[in-house]
Protein backbone atom coordinates (compact mmCIF):
# COMPACT_ATOMS: atom_id res chain seq x y z
CA UNK A 1 0.00 0.00 0.00
CA UNK A 2 1.20 3.39 -0.70
CA UNK A 3 -0.77 6.04 1.37
CA UNK A 4 -3.05 3.69 3.94
CA UNK A 5 -5.14 6.22 5.32
CA UNK A 6 -5.01 3.92 8.64
CA UNK A 7 -2.53 1.57 10.00
CA UNK A 8 -3.49 -0.74 12.79
CA UNK A 9 -1.19 -3.67 14.16
CA UNK A 10 -1.99 -5.99 17.63
CA UNK A 11 0.42 -8.09 18.74
CA UNK A 12 1.27 -11.85 20.57
CA UNK A 13 3.37 -12.42 23.85
CA UNK A 14 5.91 -14.63 20.99
CA UNK A 15 6.62 -11.03 19.23
CA UNK A 16 7.56 -9.48 22.92
CA UNK A 17 9.75 -12.36 23.56
CA UNK A 18 11.14 -12.62 19.80
CA UNK A 19 10.96 -9.91 18.25
CA UNK A 20 10.61 -6.76 20.69
CA UNK A 21 13.44 -4.57 18.87
CA UNK A 22 11.32 -5.17 15.17
CA UNK A 23 7.96 -4.18 16.88
CA UNK A 24 9.30 -1.03 18.37
CA UNK A 25 10.65 -0.15 14.75
CA UNK A 26 7.50 -0.83 12.98
CA UNK A 27 5.34 1.36 16.32
CA UNK A 28 5.84 5.01 13.96
CA UNK A 29 3.97 4.13 11.16
CA UNK A 30 1.41 2.61 13.35
CA UNK A 31 -1.48 4.40 14.10
CA UNK A 32 -3.69 2.17 16.14
CA UNK A 33 -2.13 -0.43 18.58
CA UNK A 34 -3.96 -3.25 20.13
CA UNK A 35 -2.20 -4.89 23.29
CA UNK A 36 -4.04 -7.03 26.12
CA UNK A 37 -3.15 -6.02 29.23
CA UNK A 38 -0.14 -7.85 30.51
CA UNK A 39 1.38 -7.37 27.24
CA UNK A 40 0.82 -3.54 27.70
CA UNK A 41 2.66 -3.50 31.10
CA UNK A 42 5.76 -5.54 30.02
CA UNK A 43 5.88 -4.28 26.26
CA UNK A 44 6.34 -0.19 28.31
CA UNK A 45 7.74 -1.10 31.87
CA UNK A 46 4.88 0.66 33.29
CA UNK A 47 2.69 -1.30 36.32
CA UNK A 48 0.02 0.73 35.11
CA UNK A 49 -2.41 0.52 32.34
CA UNK A 50 -3.05 4.78 31.82
CA UNK A 51 1.21 4.91 31.94
CA UNK A 52 1.65 1.72 29.64
CA UNK A 53 -0.32 3.24 27.27
CA UNK A 54 0.60 6.68 26.91
CA UNK A 55 4.68 5.27 27.23
CA UNK A 56 3.45 3.10 23.97
CA UNK A 57 2.13 5.93 22.45
CA UNK A 58 5.40 8.08 22.76
CA UNK A 59 6.42 5.00 20.47
CA UNK A 60 4.74 6.22 17.56
CA UNK A 61 0.98 5.14 17.85
CA UNK A 62 -1.72 7.64 18.04
CA UNK A 63 -4.46 5.25 19.20
CA UNK A 64 -3.45 2.62 21.84
CA UNK A 65 -5.86 0.04 22.70
CA UNK A 66 -5.31 -2.04 25.83
CA UNK A 67 -7.79 -4.78 26.05
CA UNK A 68 -8.48 -6.29 29.74
CA UNK A 69 -11.09 -9.31 29.10
CA UNK A 70 -13.74 -9.31 31.93
CA UNK A 71 -12.73 -5.93 32.57
CA UNK A 72 -13.10 -4.16 29.16
CA UNK A 73 -11.06 -1.83 27.02
CA UNK A 74 -9.19 1.75 26.97
CA UNK A 75 -8.47 3.10 24.25
CA UNK A 76 -5.98 6.48 24.73
CA UNK A 77 -5.28 9.24 22.33
CA UNK A 78 -1.52 10.51 22.98
CA UNK A 79 -2.41 13.41 20.45
CA UNK A 80 -5.39 14.76 22.55
CA UNK A 81 -4.05 13.22 26.31
CA UNK A 82 -7.41 11.70 26.25
CA UNK A 83 -8.64 8.17 27.35
CA UNK A 84 -11.99 6.47 27.19
CA UNK A 85 -12.98 3.33 28.37
CA UNK A 86 -15.93 0.78 27.57
CA UNK A 87 -16.70 -2.38 30.21
CA UNK A 88 -16.75 -5.36 28.75
CA UNK A 89 -20.22 -7.07 27.79
CA UNK A 90 -21.27 -8.97 31.36
CA UNK A 91 -21.26 -12.73 30.80
CA UNK A 92 -21.58 -15.91 33.02
CA UNK A 93 -19.40 -18.23 31.00
CA UNK A 94 -16.35 -17.97 29.04
CA UNK A 95 -16.86 -20.98 26.24
CA UNK A 96 -13.61 -20.78 23.86
CA UNK A 97 -11.99 -17.26 24.20
CA UNK A 98 -9.36 -17.98 21.38
CA UNK A 99 -10.09 -15.04 18.91
CA UNK A 100 -11.58 -12.77 21.90
CA UNK A 101 -9.13 -10.23 20.78
CA UNK A 102 -9.09 -10.01 16.94
CA UNK A 103 -13.40 -10.11 17.22
CA UNK A 104 -12.35 -7.06 19.73
CA UNK A 105 -10.14 -5.60 16.80
CA UNK A 106 -12.48 -6.33 13.91
CA UNK A 107 -15.28 -4.38 15.90
CA UNK A 108 -13.44 -1.69 17.00
CA UNK A 109 -11.68 -1.43 13.48
CA UNK A 110 -15.12 -1.83 11.36
CA UNK A 111 -17.26 1.36 13.61
CA UNK A 112 -13.91 3.48 13.60
CA UNK A 113 -12.92 3.75 10.29
CA UNK A 114 -16.78 4.08 9.04
CA UNK A 115 -16.75 7.60 9.57
CA UNK A 116 -14.67 10.30 8.20
CA UNK A 117 -12.21 10.50 11.48
CA UNK A 118 -11.44 7.74 13.16
CA UNK A 119 -10.02 9.95 15.85
CA UNK A 120 -13.37 11.42 17.05
CA UNK A 121 -14.10 11.41 20.70
CA UNK A 122 -17.44 9.98 19.85
CA UNK A 123 -16.09 7.27 17.35
CA UNK A 124 -13.80 6.37 20.02
CA UNK A 125 -16.18 5.46 22.21
CA UNK A 126 -18.29 3.53 19.79
CA UNK A 127 -16.01 1.59 18.64
CA UNK A 128 -15.05 0.34 22.33
CA UNK A 129 -18.36 -0.91 23.05
CA UNK A 130 -18.61 -2.41 19.86
CA UNK A 131 -15.33 -4.10 20.18
CA UNK A 132 -16.44 -5.60 23.02
CA UNK A 133 -19.60 -6.77 22.01
CA UNK A 134 -18.11 -8.28 18.89
CA UNK A 135 -15.19 -10.37 21.56
CA UNK A 136 -18.70 -11.36 24.18
CA UNK A 137 -19.59 -13.22 20.50
CA UNK A 138 -16.64 -14.77 20.04
CA UNK A 139 -16.24 -16.11 23.62
CA UNK A 140 -19.93 -17.35 23.59
CA UNK A 141 -19.06 -20.70 21.65
CA UNK A 142 -15.74 -22.54 20.23
CA UNK A 143 -13.88 -21.03 17.31
CA UNK A 144 -15.80 -18.81 15.26
CA UNK A 145 -19.07 -20.53 15.65
CA UNK A 146 -20.42 -17.59 18.19
CA UNK A 147 -19.89 -15.25 15.23
CA UNK A 148 -20.60 -17.03 12.13
CA UNK A 149 -24.71 -17.32 12.35
CA UNK A 150 -24.69 -13.61 13.88
CA UNK A 151 -27.67 -11.38 13.29
CA UNK A 152 -26.96 -6.91 13.19
CA UNK A 153 -30.14 -7.47 15.64
CA UNK A 154 -27.95 -9.01 17.65
CA UNK A 155 -25.65 -7.01 17.80
CA UNK A 156 -27.44 -4.13 18.20
CA UNK A 157 -29.41 -5.54 21.04
CA UNK A 158 -25.98 -6.19 22.75
CA UNK A 159 -25.02 -2.44 22.04
CA UNK A 160 -27.97 -1.63 23.54
CA UNK A 161 -27.85 -2.91 26.75
CA UNK A 162 -24.22 -2.39 27.26
CA UNK A 163 -24.01 1.22 26.90
CA UNK A 164 -27.78 1.50 29.12
CA UNK A 165 -25.63 -0.03 32.01
CA UNK A 166 -23.14 2.78 31.97
CA UNK A 167 -25.60 5.55 31.27
CA UNK A 168 -27.36 7.37 33.60
CA UNK A 169 -29.10 8.71 30.51
CA UNK A 170 -27.36 11.56 29.91
CA UNK A 171 -24.72 10.57 27.69
CA UNK A 172 -21.67 9.43 29.71
CA UNK A 173 -22.71 11.89 32.57
CA UNK A 174 -19.74 13.66 31.96
CA UNK A 175 -17.24 10.75 32.64
CA UNK A 176 -14.81 11.25 29.71
CA UNK A 177 -14.33 14.79 30.60
CA UNK A 178 -14.06 13.81 33.71
CA UNK A 179 -11.58 11.72 32.93
CA UNK A 180 -9.46 13.69 30.28
CA UNK A 181 -9.59 16.86 33.14
CA UNK A 182 -8.18 13.96 35.50
CA UNK A 183 -5.27 12.92 33.01
CA UNK A 184 -4.41 17.00 32.13
CA UNK A 185 -3.65 17.24 36.09
CA UNK A 186 -1.50 14.41 36.48
CA UNK A 187 0.34 15.29 33.40
CA UNK A 188 1.60 18.51 34.63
Amino acid sequence: MKSPKIVAADTIECWLDLKSDALRKILPRVNIFFMNESEAKRFSGEPKVLRAARTISRLGPRLVIIKSGEHGAMAYDGETDNCFWAPAFPTFEVVDPTGAGDSFAGGFLGTAVSSGDPFHPSMIKKALFMGNVMSSFAISAVSIDGLVSLKSEEIAKRLEILKAAVSNGEGDGGVTSQISSLLKSLSR
